[in-house]
């Protein structure tokens, strides 16, 4: 009765914040009552309790730890640890702390399935406390959360880049920039810290970041540029396997545009090249719209034209292409590891004649090289027969090859045709 009646006099000190009374009590309680629920109600113990409040002071978290480690771990009615209760309540240092005593308890999910790094993404908090989540559960960042993160802040960084056109002084005078978003802004300098590490965590590699971006198909392209122009240094970087952020975009064959994060509210349809978009999307919960329900005809009351803007999808593949060749279009004449040109590899990977032609304007002298594994000339490579499932695909075949004439007539010396 006497231990019960302490209990309940250590969490009443808590809840209503007399931290000196507080600690004068956890020096006297057991490790076991402090794993102890203190709260029926809530299955609550006093860590829990602790991380309630982000005014509790840290010598209160770091001394419950210290006596008893594994109250950490205890689970409330809903299944979650003090751990996911103090990212809920941004109680930074006392997420840290915990993660540095027990850091299983960034492996445990509770009845929705969700981890702490998810509350950790979705609740924007600091760095560190991100990296200390992945490093003690690596797993809890799958490719949802990491969509979650590109999805919430694609436009805002869109809109940052269309107002600062000027790359020579973006790292200079944008970083300190607050990307809009409805609930919560943020800088641009803390959004590249974090797309850095997020993206290359997902990659699981020690590859530079923009090289990491262009693998993980979910990365839209605005992220991919946000890397692109912190840090062109890595432009020149090579990953593992010895190879530049160039030939990473020219052998990828998929296509990833940022339409994949969003649907109409209309039809709940995937968007397709390009959809329309409030022009207080960024700022404030509206609604957007694909082209075809709006042609359909909306009610007056759901869409007024002047409102909105049309918003194009990028992809993100042709885009990286395009713009590593024109900041640096030496980067067309480094073949790869195995020895192959990015020309040689953007036709294997039958990427798009735009994305071609201006790997073959950066570098006309890769038109007459043979590719050192087929032997084959562009030219040559580009008029073997393949499978297209789609009709644009042949199309920028036969404009390849007619490229190709065009840059140099005595390619129909070869006997290709």
């Amino acid at each position: 009765m006497e231990e019960i009646s302490k209990r309940l006099m250590l969490s009443y000190a808590i809840e209503s914040k007399d931290w000196k009374k507080a600690s004068e009590l956890l020096l006297h309680e057991s490790s076991a009552a402090l794993k102890n629920y203190v709260d029926n109600r809530k299955g609550y113990n006093v860590l829990h309790l602790a991380c309630l409040s982000r005014d509790t002071p840290l010598e209160i978290i770091n001394t419950i730890l210290a006596s008893s480690p594994l109250s950490a771990l205890v689970e409330d009615n809903r299944g979650q640890t003090p751990l996911a209760i103090a990212l809920r309540r941004s109680a930074d240092d006392a997420s840290l702390a915990i993660l540095q005593v027990c850091p299983q308890a960034a492996q445990v999910e509770d009845i929705e399935g969700h981890t702490p790094l998810h509350y950790a993404v979705h609740g924007e908090k600091p760095i560190e406390v991100i990296i200390s989540l992945i490093q003690a559960n690596p797993y809890a960042l799958t490719d949802s959360l990491l969509h979650a993160f590109y999805n919430r802040w694609n436009m805002g960084l869109r809109e940052v880049f269309n107002a600062s056109k000027n790359l020579n002084t973006f790292a200079n005078s944008i970083l300190d920039v607050r990307v809009p978003h409805r609930i919560s802004p943020r800088i641009v300098r803390e959004l590249h810290q974090k797309a850095c590490v997020l993206t290359k965590s997902y990659d699981g590699s020690t590859s530079p970041s923009l090289h990491s971006s262009i693998r993980v198909q979910s990365c839209p392209w605005s992220f991919c540029e946000l890397i692109l122009k912190i840090n062109p240094e890595q432009i020149y970087q090579e990953d593992n396997n010895g190879n530049h952020a160039i030939h990473i975009a020219v052998s990828s064959s998929y296509l990833s545009t940022d339409a994949d994060f969003y649907v109409c509210n209309e039809c709940k349809s995937p968007f397709k090249s390009k959809w329309y978009q409030h022009k207080r999307h960024n700022h404030e919960l509206q609604s957007q719209y694909c082209v075809d329900c709006v042609h359909g005809g909306l009610e007056p009351y759901l869409f007024q034209e002047e409102d909105y803007i049309v918003v194009n999808s990028v992809n993100k593949i042709p885009a990286i292409i395009d713009s590593l060749v024109t900041l640096k279009p030496d980067l067309a004449s480094v073949p790869n590891s195995v020895g192959k040109l990015p020309l040689h590899q953007a036709i294997e990977s039958s990427h798009n004649f735009s994305s071609i032609q201006a790997l073959l304007y950066a570098s006309p002298n890769a038109l007459k090289t043979r590719d050192i594994q087929s032997h084959l000339t562009p030219f040559m490579s580009s008029a073997v027969e393949r499978i297209f499932e789609r009709e644009e695909d042949k199309l920028d075949k036969f404009s390849s090859c007619f490229a190709w004439l065009m840059e140099d007539p005595t390619l129909i010396s070869s006997g290709i045709l």
